[in-house]
């Protein structure tokens, strides 16, 4: 589900303006279709978004004390954590820019090696 979960993402950065926030959101717990989806749409569009760390008006503090934990990027909840909530995986994105790069359709494939690269495609935001 990645490629479909990617193909979904990249949609809503390319039909959004400039200035608008993104919620990224699914009920996986399977990093290649959180963390890995957001780190590649962040690198195969050189960047057109960034992570926003704060979660409207709740602190990196108020979400910890309701079970969620950080990942890089995002937050997710798992139920044995939260009182029974989610799963549910989230990240909220700021589009920078338009003008978006088209991207090839062989290079969105789930086997990609672009989906392993850790090399802060998230501009080292933390």
């Amino acid at each position: 589900y990645a490629a479909t979960q990617f193909q979904i993402l990249l949609s809503a950065v390319r039909s959004t303006n400039k200035g608008a926030l993104i919620v990224y959101s699914t009920c996986s717990i399977a990093s290649a279709e959180n963390e890995k989806v957001v780190r590649k749409v962040l690198k195969k569009t050189s960047h057109a978004v960034e992570v926003v760390e704060r979660c409207g008006p709740y602190s990196s503090e108020d979400l910890v004390s309701i079970g969620a934990e950080h990942r890089e990027p995002g937050w997710i909840l798992l139920p044995d954590r939260s009182g029974g909530c989610g799963p549910i995986y989230w990240v909220t994105l700021l589009k920078k820019r338009d003008g978006v790069p088209e991207i090839e359709k062989d290079n969105i494939t789930e086997s990609s090696d672009d989906d392993d690269d850790d090399d802060d495609d998230d501009d080292g935001k933390k």
